[in-house]
Order: structure tokens, then sequence, then C-alpha cells
């Protein structure tokens, strides 16, 4: 009798304790924000532990000609030469289970976003964060919807190195010829937009700022290439 009464005790606590850290589980769903970008970048295994609906994080391989079709950067010399400068293309998709039907998505039962971003530097040495120039990064984050159409999401960015502190950098994120978001910031910058129709094919993204010597240095691209 006892031995029954003590499985039962131990059923119980074993059920309770299962519930208890059930009831602890994150519930929360993935949203592109600025959170999640930064782990994206910095961690992307974090995002299944924080997210409960994200099924798959992948990183998509970009040929040679995609870069130099999609993505310009250039150094403007105060001497009135210009520069092309190199840039580096990184295209993540994320996938994500979507409780809600709806009929402009691809599937109605996954949601599909992308991020790319773009790197560019006038650095003469990696190994310098202060000197030798200047690095430009931008990112554009978009919702994958069936047919040519996508729902534009965010666009975010930074600047580091000797860039001249003085000035601030300015951004602009647009649709075609529509404005989606745009401003100034002093070292990195996350920005949605305020228009209630963020639809398009094509997303690009402007950076620009001055270095410590006074050049202007900028990453310009966009996405209709990548859907």
């Amino acid at each position: 009798m006892k031995k029954m009464i003590l499985a039962t005790a131990l059923v119980l606590f074993i059920s309770n304790t299962l519930w208890v850290n059930a009831e602890n589980v994150s519930k929360e769903k993935f949203e592109m924000d600025d959170v999640a970008m930064t782990l994206l970048q910095d961690n992307p295994e974090l995002l299944y532990e924080k997210y409960s609906n994200v099924i798959s994080v992948e990183e998509i391989p970009l040929e040679g000609s995609v870069l130099e079709d999609c993505a310009r950067a250039y150094e403007y010399n105060s001497n009135g030469s210009v520069d092309a400068l190199e840039c580096e293309l990184t295209l993540s998709k994320i996938t994500c289970m979507d409780e809600s039907v709806d009929y402009r998505t691809a599937n109605t039962e996954e949601s599909t976003y992308y991020v790319l971003m773009a790197v560019t530097s006038t650095k003469t040495s990696e190994d310098s964060t202060t000197q030798n120039g200047v690095t430009l990064k931008g990112c554009i984050g978009w919702e994958d919807w069936l047919g040519p159409v996508n729902k534009f999401n965010y666009a975010s960015g930074s600047r580091s190195g000797s860039y001249n502190a003085s000035e601030q950098a300015y951004y602009l994120a647009t649709r075609g010829t529509t404005n989606l978001c745009s401003g100034y910031f002093d070292t990195s910058f996350y920005s949605t937009s305020n228009l209630s129709d963020t639809t398009g094919s094509q997303f690009r993204l402007m950076i620009t700022t001055k270095d410590s010597s006074g050049n202007k240095v900028e990453l310009n691209f966009f996405t209709s290439i990548f859907d």
C-alpha cells in the first residue's frame, strides 16, 4: 500500500513539474524586429530558442554575378575622383509556422522572411577599428508573398571606423520612387515604415557617411533579383 502511495505521489510530482516547465517555455512568435535581426547576425541558432514558430534558418548562397547586379559602393574623394568599393552580401531565409491563413502569402501554413545584408569598407587593415577607413553595413528585411509582390519589414545599418563624428550618417530606404523610411544616425539605426502599404517588387537601401578625411562613402543595394 505504501509503495502504491509513493508511486502515485511520484507520478503527480513529475506531472506537476512538467506542467510548470511547460508553462515557463517561451511562446513568443517570430517578428522581424531589431532583436531578431541582432540574433540572426550574431547567433542564428538562438532564433530557435527564442521563437516557438521558427522552422528553419538558412543562408542562401550568392553567385559572384549577383553581387555585381544588385550592390554598389563608392568613395567620393575630396580631390574629385571616385573609387568603386567591393561589397559583401549575405542573404538569409527564415521560415516560420503561420497559424493564420492569408491568401496573399506563398504558403497558407508557413511564412517566409528574407534578410539581405551588405557590407563595404574603405579600410586598408581589417584588424583596425578606428583607423584606415570606414565600414558601412546595411540590412533590408522583407516577407515573401505570393507572386512578385513582397512586404517590406525594416531597414537597419551601422557605420564604424574613422568616420567624421561631427557629421551624422544618412540612410534612405525606398520602394521604387516611394520613400519607405529615412533619417540620420550616429553609429547605427533600425527603422520601419509608417506607410499603410509597404508592398512592392523591389526595395532599395542607401547609406552614406563621411570619413575622417572628408571623403564621402556610399553603400547602395536592392532586393528585386532575390525573389
